[in-house]
């Protein structure tokens, strides 16, 4: 069934469902039930049934992943964070769904269209909700909140956008997408969008050298952009927010400062930010600092390490650099979401890209040996 090349209906459909973080909008009763973490392990369960068509070969990256996870299990255990059950379910089932996607035990083809017509759609209905929304002229929806939409729309849809080749086609899912966005209004995700776009039309022409100072100098910029757009009054609609904002930012720093080496488990990443309210980080990576401690940190640095030095190990003409582009954005997203590297979108761009990465590897003209990581 994997690898054949045809549209396989259950995937297609399965995979439709991946942007939908909960339809409690349109079925109330449905509630928050997670439908993108239902969505990603009837995936996987459906892969573990079929024989891989890829093989990845890259054992160190691999390995880093699995440690990760394996980390995060431990910590969570040993803390005796042990309400934490269905959340390190979703920690393994992430790793699992890269996992299945990029070794071919999920037709790629099937997984990126399902994708993009379940993205459309799950847009369209957003858009249906936007007088309702919670927040005021802002798309939320089943996707999420204004950030959370924007994060997916760009993690899932340029991963999925790699798929259709470049032409009429590929622009105008490009320029729907763009539209959702923006329709956020969120700023770390419109700066993620220019980002992302710019990478997807420049990146295979950046050696390792440039790669680490685009990286590295994108962060400052984000830093940067958002202060302007602040010091101009685009966005003065936000100061209510902003200081709530700052009340979690320093919140957050006083319990990262103490979470060590280990850190205090899954689920540990939120604090009282007065009056009793209780908020989950703003930011995955403090979130990950604070869940798995430096350790985790530097696992996760160590993996990211390994995934974009690996994109200079196939020819830049192969390079799949929309499906790099939504990883990066993804990372970009995470500076504001705090739970956008624990959830399926990622994860499933992720394996997309591999994916593709693997399709490139496996075409390319054979080379001398050498070693990858």
């Amino acid at each position: 069934m994997a690898g054949t090349g045809q549209i396989q209906p259950l995937v297609f459909g399965i995979a439709t469902f991946l942007p939908v973080r909960g339809l409690g909008p349109v079925v109330p009763f449905l509630g928050d039930l997670p439908i993108n973490t239902i969505a990603a392990a009837c995936l996987v369960v459906l892969g573990l049934t079929h024989h891989p068509t890829r093989k990845l070969n890259r054992p160190l990256l691999t390995v880093v992943g699995a440690l990760l996870v394996g980390w995060l299990l431990v910590v969570t255990i040993g803390a005796s964070q042990f309400a934490q059950v269905r959340r390190m379910g979703t920690i393994v089932l992430l790793f699992s769904i890269v996992w299945v996607i990029s070794t071919g035990r999920i037709d790629l083809r099937s997984v990126s269209r399902g994708t993009m017509a379940g993205l459309l759609l799950w847009l369209g209905v957003s858009i249906v909700l936007l007088p309702v929304s919670d927040y005021a002229g802002r798309l939320t929806g089943v996707m999420g909140d204004p950030n959370g939409v924007g994060s997916v729309l760009l993690a899932l849809g340029l991963a999925s956008l790699q798929w259709y080749r470049p032409g009429r086609t590929r622009l105008l899912l490009l320029a729907l997408l763009s539209f959702g966005v923006m329709l956020t209004w969120s700023r770390t995700s419109i700066f993620a969008l220019g980002m992302a776009v710019i990478w997807a039309l420049v990146g295979r022409h950046l050696g390792r050298i440039l790669t680490v100072i685009a990286a590295v100098g994108s962060y400052f910029l984000y830093h940067f952009a958002t202060t302007l757009m602040e010091a101009r009054g685009w966005f003065v609609d936000r100061e209510g927010s902003d200081e709530l904002r700052d009340r979690l930012a320093q919140a957050t720093q006083v319990l990262i400062d103490g979470s060590g080496w280990s850190g205090y488990g899954l689920g540990s990443a939120q604090v009282d930010v007065g009056g009793g309210f209780i908020m989950w980080f703003h930011n995955s990576y403090d979130a990950m600092r604070a869940e798995g401690g430096l350790i985790a940190i530097g696992l996760l640095a160590l993996l990211l390490a390994l995934l974009f030095l690996g994109i200079h190990l196939v020819p830049k003409d192969s390079r799949p650099t929309w499906a790099e582009a939504a990883v990066i954005a993804g990372l970009i997203c995470a500076i504001n979401i705090g739970y956008s590297l624990t959830q399926p979108a990622l994860a499933v761009a992720i394996g997309i890209y591999l994916a593709h990465w693997i399709r490139a590897r496996d075409a390319a003209p054979p080379q001398p040996t050498e070693v990858t990581a």
